[in-house]
């Protein structure tokens, strides 16, 4: 068994191995079916022995041969086929960070572990990004893969600001926010008993705020705009 602290595709390296080894029924026959299905032999070769530039010239190999494919077969073909991955995944208690492996092995001749114990699916023109867990993701392998996460969503989303919540901070953003709202929709009141209208003070906005008008809580208040300020 892979140590606690190997990378993530050292332990699917691990993984990949036991498969083959101990569920060829289950994982290897399945996908050499599916090479034959599709005119090839179903032999297929372990592109991470593979090092530098061979590697390499192999990923580009195994791109070029899934673009061919994906121009030769009807778009069913290719749906049914991610049906019977889909499949494999499910019968070996994997995660969808398999299926491109997968399918690199039955289109392109080369299979590999993937990256990550989770996927990662990014689509730029839609603007969207999510993180597949699969049974045996843990915290471990999510910090792991945290740095390519993020690149992405910068990516995708570019440069956002971020609110920070520090122990009091998320009280006093809401605090400010009410605020906010007292002097932009309720800036001017009309008296009970005079009907004439005025406008609300500072201690009036403290008092419907945080129950309590004094000038000890007009001066929080008065503060915390300047604090929260710059999270809003």
């Amino acid at each position: 068994m892979p140590k606690k602290g190997t990378p993530t595709y050292q332990k699917n390296e691990y993984k990949l191995e036991l498969l083959l080894t101990t569920r060829p029924d289950q994982f290897l026959k399945p996908i050499m079916e599916l090479r034959r299905g599709f005119g090839h032999n179903t032999f297929f070769r372990f592109l991470y022995v593979l090092q530098g530039k061979e590697f390499d010239q192999k990923k580009q190999l195994i791109l070029q041969r899934k673009l061919k494919f994906i121009e030769e077969y009807p778009k069913q073909t290719i749906v049914n086929l991610n049906k019977k991955i889909k499949e494999i995944i499910l019968n070996n208690h994997l995660g969808d960070e398999w299926i491109s492996p997968i399918l690199d092995a039955i289109v392109g001749g080369y299979i590999y572990p993937p990256s990550y114990n989770l996927d990662i699916f990014d689509n730029a023109s839609t603007k969207e990004l999510s993180v597949k867990l699969n049974a045996s993701t843990s915290l471990e392998d999510i910090r792991e893969a945290w740095p390519e996460i993020r690149k992405k969503q910068r990516t995708i989303f570019g440069k956002i600001k971020q609110t920070y919540f520090g122990k009091k901070t998320g009280r006093n953003l809401l605090i400010a926010l009410k605020d906010m709202r007292e002097r932009r929709l309720n800036n001017e009141v009309v008296d009970n008993v005079s009907w004439e209208k005025y406008k609300l003070t500072d201690s009036d906005r403290a008092e419907n705020i945080l129950g309590d008008g004094t000038t000890r809580k007009v001066n929080f208040l008065r503060q915390n705009r300047k604090r929260i300020k710059e999270k809003i």
